[in-house]
């Protein structure tokens, strides 16, 4: 097996097969002939062939030789690819970068881990832009869109799993000392509902998934947002299922309480997509960060996946 140090003998030896002769590959590589030449002879004596049959003159390549040189440029090409690729990613964490989510997501977990990312990348710049709406299409606006549901396949789209958010039923105090606390999921039909989205989209129990239209809940308000629906929440207008890294504080002080513990809905993913045309290192170095950011933090998030390419 040839050791990596043995990469300069190489490029030596395709430098001398392309310049014709070892006195012209010394020229190129700005090397004394003799240097050239011990170069040539450690490569050979590490395959345990004879690569060229050479005069000073003139060199011509043994069969070996010829087999030997063809994979020799794949190697270098191979080596240079890599090499362009780490030193890519560690210049590339400049410049801006776009990125959309819910504004209760970029408060809570993007924001908060800024400072860290920021500090090692220095020249990169986040523009953060609310994407409150669960459609799943591409945003012209952004570069990169976090959302809780898996982005259908589509060519030219990237994606990857960031963790999973576990959703939690809540309500204020106020609201569960007026309409009285729910014991079981049928319970959930005769209380009122702060929506954000269909209720099948966002997490509800299983007992209101096949709900066929808004008529099946009573709902007291509809919001656009999470943010928004927690402050619903909080004034006391209904029961909400939320993102419990979001409710956290609420729930730990007291100004919200989980109603029906038991029978909460099952975690939800959360995704980051993008538009493979416009991968770049900085959008693949935040992606990869907030990953590893999630996935070192305590429940609700986990270990994602690798990146998918439709």
């Amino acid at each position: 097996m040839i050791s990596l140090d043995r990469i300069g003998d190489i490029h030596t030896f395709v430098q001398i097969v392309q310049a014709g002769n070892l006195s012209a590959a010394a020229q190129r590589l700005d090397l004394s002939l003799a240097a050239v030449s011990k170069r040539l002879s450690r490569l050979e004596r590490t395959l345990g062939c004879r690569l060229l049959e050479r005069t000073t003159r003139k060199s011509s390549l043994t069969e070996a030789g010829r087999d030997f040189y063809h994979h020799g440029v794949a190697l270098l090409g191979h080596a240079e690819q890599a090499q362009k690729a780490v030193q890519s990613r560690q210049r590339g964490m400049r410049g801006l970068l776009k990125v959309g989510s819910s504004s209760a997501f970029a408060r809570h977990q993007i924001v908060p881990r800024l400072p860290r990312l920021l500090a090692r990348h220095p020249a990169l710049k986040i523009e953060l832009v609310g994407l409150d709406d669960s459609a799943d299409r591409p945003h012209p606006d952004i570069d990169v869109a976090i959302r809780w549901q898996r982005p259908a396949p589509r060519h030219g789209l990237a994606s990857l799993e960031l963790g999973l958010d576990q959703l939690v039923l809540c309500a204020a105090p106020t609201y569960l000392e007026q309409y009285g606390r729910p014991r079981t999921p049928a319970d959930l039909y005769s209380h009122r509902w702060v929506l954000c989205g269909r209720p099948a989209q966002h997490g509800w129990p299983p007992v209101l998934e096949h709900a066929e239209d808004f008529s099946d809940v009573q709902w007291s308000t509809q919001a656009g947002s999470w943010d928004l629906a927690q402050t619903a929440v909080l004034a006391g207008l209904g029961i909400a299922a939320q993102s419990l890294r979001d409710a956290a504080d609420a729930l730990s002080d007291g100004r919200l309480e989980e109603v029906l513990r038991d029978v909460r809905p099952a975690p939800e993913p959360i995704f980051a997509s993008w538009p493979t045309e416009s991968e770049t290192p900085r959008l693949q170095g935040f992606v990869h960060f907030l990953q590893e950011e999630l996935s070192a933090s305590a429940w609700p998030f986990r270990s994602g996946h690798a990146p998918s390419v439709a």
